[in-house]
């Protein structure tokens, strides 16, 4: 920029070029050099993301689980879609921590059965499916299916058999038809039916380009930004989409009021008949349509019955359906 602005500069005093275009040169050279910085950002930009991504094919080479070799059971459906889900004496404690998130649980939840879980936060509701999802291991206890323990089931056939959505979920820069379909074979009918049973039948009538509209605008001008609660949907359109033998829901309707998550919930009782289904919701009159419902409590289940014997029971779970309505009527009132 100094080289360019002193020839420049000189030739103007030269007389070889006007001042008019002096300030024209000198514009062309800012333009010029702001392109070079930008180009140069990005270079930057994808040379450390290249690392970054060098970096994760090392982790994936080298990261060895405690089970991994032993890992080669297939999945035991024993020629049943809906697996039946034991934990037994199971107990889990975070590391650094003295207290155990889970102490001692022991539940089976039947093949086909419904299981809402509730609870106080910090209860252990979303570590109790974490350890199901094997993204833990537990401290003592086994977790079975059909009798199997799960850290010895084949990697890819646990993933294929889970249809989970937690709380931090990921939306992607792609089509909202690669979001909801992601790695699997892609069935049209069955997409379009997982959209509209996640609510966003509206949405997707106004989309552009229907389901091939690309969200965000990385990689499309014309990309679309979904709000938190479509956002939510489309995650939950993906469990859907999966028909997947264990279906868990950790709170992805947070973004909801209590009607839509509702509608939601009622979809999904629909839709996971047959299925060994787990939901974990704060608004306890979304889980009534469960078959059962655990109260959690300082890592145990206190509480484990019907939804209509639980409020006969007048314990925790009465409790707190008691406060959540007189909160709503309140506001009502």
């Amino acid at each position: 920029m100094l080289f360019m602005y002193g020839y420049v500069a000189l030739a103007t005093l030269w007389g070889s070029i006007t001042i008019g275009s002096f300030s024209m040169y000198i514009s062309s050279i800012y333009t010029l050099t702001n392109a070079f910085n930008v180009l140069t950002d990005k270079f930057n930009s994808i040379s450390y993301f290249v690392k970054e991504v060098d970096d994760f094919k090392l982790l994936q080479s080298t990261a060895k689980t405690r089970y991994e070799e032993q890992r080669t059971e297939p999945f035991p459906y024993k020629d049943c879609a809906a697996p039946t889900i034991t934990f037994e004496n199971v107990s889990f404690t975070y590391p650094n921590q003295n207290h155990r998130v889970l102490d001692n649980i022991s539940i089976q939840i039947n093949g086909g059965e419904k299981l809402a879980i509730v609870g106080p936060n910090g209860a252990g509701k979303t570590t109790f499916v974490k350890l199901l999802c094997r993204l833990y291991y537990p401290d003592f206890g086994r977790i079975l299916v059909n009798g199997q323990d799960i850290q010895f089931i084949n990697e890819q056939d646990y993933a294929h058999a889970l249809a989970v959505v937690f709380q931090d979920y990921k939306i992607f820069s792609f089509t909202l038809a690669e979001n909801v379909v992601l790695n699997q074979n892609r069935d049209d009918a069955k997409l379009l039916q997982a959209v509209r049973s996640a609510g966003l039948e509206q949405k997707l009538q106004s989309l552009p380009n229907g389901v091939e509209t690309s969200i965000y605008k990385n990689f499309d001008e014309n990309g679309i930004e979904f709000s938190g609660g479509e956002s939510q949907k489309l995650a939950i359109a993906r469990a859907y989409y999966k028909d997947a033998s264990v279906v868990i829901l950790d709170e992805p309707t947070a973004s909801f009021d209590p009607v839509a998550e509702h509608e939601i919930y009622q979809k999904f009782g629909e839709i996971s008949n047959g299925k060994t289904s787990i939901f974990i919701s704060h608004r306890l009159a979304s889980t009534r349509f469960c078959d059962r419902i655990a109260v959690f409590s300082e890592g145990k289940i206190v509480e484990l019955d019907s939804p209509d014997e639980l409020m006969e029971q007048n314990g925790l779970y009465r409790d707190m359906f008691d406060r959540q309505a007189e909160r709503y009527r309140a506001n009502e009132a």
